[in-house]
C-alpha cells in the first residue's frame, strides 16, 4: 500500500553543506502547537552532534508560516545539518476515541517508514518533549539482530501495560524513542496493520499500544540511557535523575518543562538559544494542573504548596 497520497507538500528547506564520515536520519512528528517542543529538542540535536551529518525529517499536520522560519533559523547556522518538512494531510483513517487519547499527529511515526524507506535505510524516531545530551551515532548501528524491526527503551510503567494487553511477559516499550529498520518494517506491512487496529478498536495509548502488540516478538531492548522518562509533576527535576550516561530526557505527562510552572533550568537553557526564545508561555497546561501539583510538592515544600494552592483559587475566580 502506497501513502505518498497523505503529503500534501514536501519542502526541503536546507541540505546540509559539510560532508562528514557518517549520518543519521532522525524523524520528529508534530502539530503546530508543538513547534517550540521540536524546536528546543532538535537545537539540542544539533549541539550534542556536530561530528556527524544530520538530516531532520519534520512530519507536520500544521505548521505557520512564521514557526517555519524559526525552524529555518535554528538550523541556518549549522553545515551539517539539512532540514525537509513534510506537510501530511488528515485522511488518515483513525477511530474517534483513539483520536481523543492522543493528537493526531502522534499517530505519524506510523507512516514514516513507508514514505522515508527508499532513501533512509534507518530512521531514528524521537518525541519533541525530549532533550538529547550527548551523540547518537551509537544508534545507527544498533539494530543489528536478524529478527529486529525496531529498538526502543522499556516503558517505565512496562509491567502495568504489559498486563493490561495480557502479554505473556511483562515487556512493553516507549515509543518516544526508536531505531526503526525501514525496509523490516515496510516488508512486515507494520504501518497497514497498525492504522487497521487505529480504525477498528480503542485503546487506552493508541499508537503506542499497537506498536507494542505487532512489534512484540521483532523489538530489540535497549538501554534506558536512550530514553530517560520522567514526570515534572511529581516534583522531580531533570537534573535529580540524569547520570553521565543519560543520552535522551524524555517528560512524560501533561506537565512539560516549556510551562512556566514545571520550567527547569536545563530546559530553560536550551529554549533560551533558539528562535521560540521570545515566545509567551503559558504557565500550566490547565487550571487544574495547580492543584494538583500543590498536592504533590506539600512534603517537599509547604510554603509553595500553599502559595500554590491560593493562586489556584484566584484563577478559579477569574475563569
Amino acid at each position: 500500500m502506497k501513502y505518498n497520497y497523505l503529503i500534501k507538500n514536501k519542502l526541503r528547506l536546507k541540505l546540509s553543506s559539510q560532508k562528514l564520515n557518517e549520518q543519521i536520519d532522525v524523524v520528529y512528528c508534530i502539530d503546530n502547537n508543538y513547534s517550540l517542543a521540536a524546536g528546543v529538542s532538535i537545537h539540542s540535536l544539533m549541539k550534542n552532534n556536530k561530528d556527524i551529518n544530520i538530516s531532520i525529517h519534520l512530519f507536520v499536520l500544521s505548521l505557520s508560516e512564521v514557526n517555519r522560519t524559526k525552524f529555518f533559523d535554528a538550523i541556518s547556522t549549522n553545515d551539517h545539518v539539512s532540514l525537509t518538512i513534510y506537510y501530511i494531510n488528515d485522511e488518515i483513517n483513525i477511530n474517534k476515541n483513539n483520536k481523543t487519547k492522543l493528537p493526531l499527529s502522534a499517530s505519524l511515526r506510523i507512516i514514516t517508514p513507508e514514505i522515508l524507506k527508499e532513501e533512509c535505510a534507518t530512521i531514528i524516531y524521537i518525541d519533541s518533549d525530549t532533550l538529547i545530551t550527548k551523540n547518537l551515532i551509537d544508534l545507527l548501528h544498533i539494530n543489528s539482530f536478524e529478527n529486529t524491526i525496531i529498538s526502543a527503551v522499556v516503558d517505565i510503567e512496562s509491567e502495568k501495560h504489559a498486563k493490561r494487553l495480557v502479554f505473556p511477559t511483562r515487556k512493553y516499550f516507549n515509543s518516544g524513542v526508536m531505531v526503526i529498520n525501514t525496509k523490516k518494517w515496510c516488508d512486515s506491512n507494520i504501518t497497514k496493520k497498525a492504522l487497521e487496529l487505529l480504525s477498528d478498536k480503542n485503546f487506552l495509548i493508541p499508537d503506542q499500544d499497537v506498536l507494542n502488540i505487532l512489534l512484540y516478538n521483532n523489538i530489540h531492548y535497549i538501554s534506558c540511557k536512550y530514553n530517560v522518562q520522567f514526570e515534572l509533576s511529581n516534583y522531580e527535576k531533570d537534573g535529580d535523575v540524569l547520570n553521565t550516561e543519560s543520552l535522551i530526557i524524555h517528560y512524560l505527562g501533561v506537565d512539560k518543562p516549556w510551562f512556566r510552572l514545571f520550567m527547569t533550568e536545563r530546559y530553560k537553557k536550551e529554549l533560551e538559544q533558539t528562535p521560540w526564545c521570545k515566545d509567551k508561555l503559558k504557565l500550566v497546561p490547565n487550571i487544574s494542573r495547580i492543584r494538583v501539583y500543590s498536592k504533590r510538592i506539600k512534603n517537599f515544600s509547604k510554603i509553595k504548596s500553599i502559595k500554590l494552592l491560593l493562586l489556584y483559587f484566584l484563577c478559579k475566580i477569574m475563569v
